[in-house]
């Protein structure tokens, strides 16, 4: 019979003899396989628990329309595609308040974001090993004429474009949000888009 000895930051938790089958759902603590009843016992203590959880990325942006309802889009310099104005979400930061620092990162606007419009799930994809969790904020109207102070480091172009034209501009993940956004805006309910 084997012995099932787990440890937890290089300390001896456990020993006694594994029953057959109980490593059906196996989990990985502390670079050791253990069962699922060992991971159970460990959860009551917290510090241990939180540093086992899954972990997952967060982002954010704002929806700024014009006069015209026509919608606010980036063109980072290092992607292929336009974008909300927005970004990752440092560590501890709220996500609303990561929004307003993204966008006058970008492009020089401050604006206090409003309502969340659209929140959004995707699964690990691509070079991205981990879930994305976005918010998207709505950051009012502004005049169409209004002067961008785009960082040349991170953004090529800013500009206004119609709804059916962000469409063909955003990645098609990116293009539901918009569209999204808009629809909660006009029915003041916030849109769930989990992108499985």
């Amino acid at each position: 019979m084997q012995q099932l000895v787990l440890r937890v930051l290089g300390q001896r938790v456990d020993e006694r003899p594994a029953a057959r089958g109980v490593t059906a759902r196996p989990e990985l603590l502390d670079g050791q396989v253990v069962a699922r009843r060992d991971v159970l016992r460990i959860e009551r203590e917290p510090e241990i628990w939180y540093r086992n959880l899954p972990t997952f990325s967060a982002a954010a942006g704002v929806l700024i329309t014009d006069e015209r309802d026509r919608l606010l889009l980036v063109k980072p310099n290092y992607r292929d595609h336009w974008a909300f104005p927005g970004g990752m979400i440092e560590a501890g930061e709220p996500p609303h308040v990561a929004a307003a620092r993204e966008l006058t990162e970008e492009i020089g606007l401050k604006a206090e974001p409003g309502g969340l419009l659209v929140v959004d799930w995707a699964p690990p994809m691509g070079h991205r090993p981990s879930a994305i969790m976005y918010y998207l904020f709505d950051g009012g109207s502004v005049h169409s004429e209004i002067n961008f102070e785009a960082d040349p480091e991170e953004i090529e172009r800013a500009g206004f474009f119609p709804l059916d034209e962000c469409v063909t501009l955003l990645p098609g993940h990116t293009a539901t949000r918009a569209t999204a956004a808009m629809a909660a805006r006009a029915s003041g309910r916030t849109a769930h888009l989990p992108n499985m």
